[in-house]
């Protein structure tokens, strides 16, 4: 598995897979340019879970344990055609090879997929099995900072009432989620709004999505500590069980498990 050098993803490096390509970090610049929800597909296939995808289902156990990741669905035929869409692909396979050539800044004709399910570029001399697309997984959820939403995920072994319960939460936790949901767009004015101006858009946008992410969170921390010093130290306020923490002891790379 390949050791994430997060000091080097937050100077905006590119990251070395142990196997030797390179994934590259984009800029908010060069996300910005690609076109509605292609950055989602590029990533989604090596972020995402059997059980993320399929949580709606009452079947999501039995499809989990038939297909533990996404690469297993891929070896079957009706279950490639079936997520692929969910990418913007008419399979899965197609999805994985459009996900590969995007942050390997490769072309699309450069991969192909051999017929025990395994996929090959021959100008990087490059095999993909399971055990690199785990890897890559790995490294793409790294520099994405994805995080798994557990309130939309199920929980196993159901009964009928729970699951019943668990259908009427989940599409009302879907319905919330996609009415309150901060687009890109909002993020990238909120850190230059908390950085007090010190982030202009045109500084923004040459930061890579990583250094973004870390950014946004460090200066939200740093405001609410603000805030709380603002409380400690008003005259009105009784602050002597008042414990106040130092932003700095709280901020830190954003780095997944």
């Amino acid at each position: 598995m390949t050791d994430i050098k997060y000091t080097r993803l937050v100077l905006g490096k590119d990251i070395e897979l142990d196997s030797g390509p390179f994934v590259h970090i984009p800029t908010i610049k060069e996300m910005m340019d690609l076109k509605d929800r292609e950055f989602g597909n590029y990533s989604g296939p090596f972020t995402r879970s059997i059980r993320e995808l399929f949580s709606y289902s009452a079947e999501v156990d039995q499809i989990e344990e038939q297909f533990p990741s996404l690469w297993e669905a891929a070896q079957d035929e009706q279950m490639d055609a079936a997520c692929g869409p969910l990418f913007g692909a008419p399979l899965l396979s197609t999805a994985f090879i459009q996900g590969f050539a995007y942050w390997m800044r490769k072309d699309v004709s450069e991969f192909d997929r051999m017929s025990n399910g395994k996929f090959i570029n021959k100008q990087l001399n490059l095999v993909i099995d399971q055990e690199f697309f785990n890897d890559f997984c790995h490294v793409i959820t790294a520099c994405t900072v994805v995080e798994k939403d557990m309130d939309l995920i199920a929980p196993k072994d159901m009964s009928k009432t729970q699951r019943s319960l668990w259908d009427k939460l989940y599409k009302g936790r879907l319905r919330k989620l996609e009415k309150n949901q901060t687009e890109l767009g909002d993020k990238i004015l909120i850190l230059s709004v908390a950085s007090g101006g010190s982030f202009k858009f045109s500084d923004i946008e040459n930061l890579t999505y990583y250094q973004f992410e870390c950014l946004l969170r460090a200066h939200l921390e740093r405001e609410v500590t603000d805030r709380t010093f603002a409380i400690y130290t008003a005259y009105k306020f009784d602050t002597k069980d008042m414990k106040f923490e130092d932003w700095t002891e709280k901020v830190g790379l954003v780095k997944t498990t």
